[in-house]
This record gives C-alpha cells, sequence and structure tokens, in this order.
C-alpha cells in the first residue's frame, strides 16, 4: 500500500509541474502555444558617445532596462551587426564599431524589443596611404606621406618605417599629407600608420642602395647571415669555437637582402657594434657580383690584417672596416651586388658575441653622431 501511494503522489506532482508550465508559456487566442508572444520589458535608448568614430573604436549606448544578460542584445550599426560587445550593464552597453559599419541610426534589439538612436552615427573614414614623395631618401631626408583621411591630431596619429618599433616624430600633418624625417635605425619595407585604434600600411619605403645596414631587430631573423641566431631584438648572437670560426652573409633571394649593393667610395666606413671586442682575429672578406657579366670580384680586408682602431670608437666595441681606401688592392673589388661578406673573428676567453648592428657609413662622423 506505501509503495502504491508513493507511486500516486509522484504521478500528481508530474502534473503539476505540468500544468504549472503550461500556464507560463504564452498561447494565442486559438490556444495553441506562440513562442512569439512571450512578453519581455521594454527598454529604453537614450544616447549615443561618441556620435563619430572609426571602426574598432568603443561606442557607448545609455538608456535603461537593458538588462544583465548581453547575449539578449543585437546591435546594428545602419544594419552592419557589431560582433563586439566590451561592456554591458542594466544602463549602458559598450560596443566596438564593425569594420564594415556604416554611417546611420545604431538600432539595438534586446529580447524581442527593438529601437534606433534618435542621433546620427558617423562613421570616420580609415586613412589610405597613396605614395612617398620622394619614395626613396636617405636618413635625415624629409619625405611627404601622400593619401587621404589621416586627420591633423598628431595625439592619435603614428608613424613607424620597417625594422623600427619606435614611432618617429611627425613635422607636419593635414588630411591628405603628412611630412617625416627619414629614421636611420629603419629598413626598406612599408610605412605603417596607426590611427586611434587602426592600422594602415603602405607601399614600400626605399633607402638608397649602397648603404650596407643590417639591425637584427626581428626575433628569428638573421637577415642572411649564418653561423648564428638573433633569440633577442636587436642582437645577432654568434659563439666563438665553431669549425669555421667565422659568421657568413650569403644574399639571400628575397628582397630586401637579395638587391644589397656595395658603393665603396659613397659609403666607405663597414662599422659593426659588437658586445666586447675580439681579442683575437677581426677578419673580413668581402666579394661582389661588379659587373653584368656575372664575374665576382673579392678579397680578404687587408690580405687578413685585423682594422685599425679608432679612438673614441673602439672604447665603445665599435669595429670599423674602410673598405673605400686601398685596403682591397691586392686584388679588384668592384661596387655591385653583394655576394658574399664574411666575418673570422676569435677570442681566447670563447663564448659568445652578440652583434648589434652592421651599417655604412658616408664619414667617420656620421659613424660617430650616429654612436653618440
Amino acid at each position: 500500500m506505501k509503495y502504491i501511494k508513493y507511486k500516486i503522489n509522484s504521478i500528481l506532482f508530474i502534473f503539476a509541474i505540468l500544468a504549472l508550465t503550461s500556464s507560463c508559456l504564452s498561447t494565442d487566442e486559438d490556444g495553441d502555444f506562440n513562442p512569439e508572444l512571450v512578453a519581455y520589458g521594454d527598454f529604453s535608448l537614450e544616447s549615443i558617445s561618441p556620435t563619430s568614430a572609426f571602426s574598432g573604436q568603443s561606442v557607448t549606448i545609455t538608456g535603461s532596462n537593458f538588462g544583465e544578460f548581453k547575449e539578449a542584445a543585437k546591435i546594428y550599426f545602419n544594419g552592419i551587426p557589431a560582433t563586439d560587445i566590451t561592456s554591458y550593464n542594466d544602463t549602458q552597453m559598450v560596443v566596438s564599431v564593425p569594420a564594415t559599419a556604416n554611417s546611420g541610426k545604431i538600432k539595438v534589439d534586446v529580447w524581442t524589443n527593438s529601437h534606433e538612436s534618435e542621433q546620427e552615427f558617423n562613421l570616420i573614414p580609415g586613412a589610405v596611404i597613396s605614395y612617398y614623395n620622394p619614395s626613396q631618401a636617405e636618413e635625415g631626408e624629409i619625405i611627404k606621406i601622400i593619401g587621404e583621411n589621416f586627420g591633423t591630431d598628431t595625439n592619435i596619429v603614428e608613424i613607424y618605417f620597417s625594422g623600427n618599433p619606435n614611432p618617429i616624430d611627425i613635422i607636419s600633418i593635414s588630411d591628405t599629407e603628412i611630412e617625416v624625417k627619414v629614421p636611420f635605425d629603419a629598413a626598406n619595407g612599408p610605412i605603417t600608420i596607426v590611427k586611434g585604434p587602426q592600422t594602415f600600411i603602405g607601399p614600400d619605403f626605399l633607402y638608397p642602395t649602397g648603404r650596407l645596414k643590417f639591425l637584427f631587430n626581428v626575433l628569428g631573423d638573421t637577415e642572411g647571415f649564418s653561423g648564428g641566431a638573433v633569440t633577442t631584438a636587436g642582437n645577432f648572437t654568434w659563439p666563438y669555437g665553431g669549425s669555421t670560426s667565422r659568421f657568413d652573409f650569403i644574399a639571400p633571394t628575397s628582397e630586401p637582402f637579395s638587391t644589397m649593393s656595395l658603393k665603396k667610395e659613397e659609403y666607405p666606413y663597414l662599422a659593426m657594434k659588437v658586445s666586447a671586442i675580439p681579442n683575437g682575429r677581426q677578419y673580413m672578406f668581402l666579394e661582389t657580383t661588379g659587373d653584368d657579366s656575372g664575374v665576382k670580384y673579392g678579397k680578404w680586408y687587408k690580405n687578413k690584417v685585423n682594422p685599425d682602431p679608432i679612438v673614441g670608437l673602439i672604447d665603445k666595441n665599435i669595429i670599423v672596416y674602410d673598405i673605400g681606401g686601398a685596403n682591397f688592392t691586392t686584388t679588384k673589388l668592384e661596387d655591385g651586388l653583394i655576394n658574399r661578406m664574411l666575418f673570422n673573428f676569435t677570442d681566447s676567453a670563447g663564448g659568445s658575441l652578440d652583434i648589434d648592428w652592421i651599417i655604412a657609413f658616408k664619414s667617420i662622423e656620421e659613424l660617430e653622431a650616429y654612436v653618440n
């Protein structure tokens, strides 16, 4: 009897749950369930701020009765859905402007209720980099970046040259033109503009050929050198005591290193910043493809003699090779594409050597200015 009583109570409990559930569901006039008739409290939409913004920038939508469940909300910028709601509560939503947003009304849906903003939202168009004038320039020269939608606020615009992680100073700016001074610590490659939350990449900017420049500022990129590694940005680390005691540059097939040229009269001083001056050999070998016939020219610097130390530079661990003088006269060395560059170093203490950079300079004065 007790078993039957428990069974009857269980059945009654199930019927009670079903009755309660059905009473919570909305029905139409015929008594059939209709999910469209489920009622949710309406909300109000009061303001949007700012009313003008870039794609990717945050816009705050203020109102009331949004609820706390952001998954119930859908936001549209003139019909384009926003997918990134970064903050949400009962009175405020913060949303990122979609990349493909349009100017116009902002529509907000919360559950089954929908409202449009009274204010028009204005999408600020992204910047476009068209070209540089000139497209090739020396370090320290002024170039113009030509394009559109740059704006005029230097507080939200940053300019980056390839290979240089630091923004450079802007001399002047208008909506269609930015003037900057070409930095020394950079390389061939695109110029990048960061404007607020947006990033725009332009065409390649080129330094004149002839100034050899290796900065080793990208992790893992040895810039064509073998025998060492770039495990810290700004350092090519090479271990002493290898079977050949050398590290080589053999021109890769890809630019910009495949097009590095020697102009020994224009850039006669090849300098290298190292962690410590080797107490043994500091030999250098240089080889070029000197003319269209493909003939290669090259020889050891001073026929395997260390370069002369320069006062004021050697104490800063800078080795300087005078490649424009009579130091390669034992064989002909012609200007042309760099085919191979080799450094043969030894040190009785062993360990490893860090090379910060290898750069060709016009004069010792230019080198000293760069170092200081």
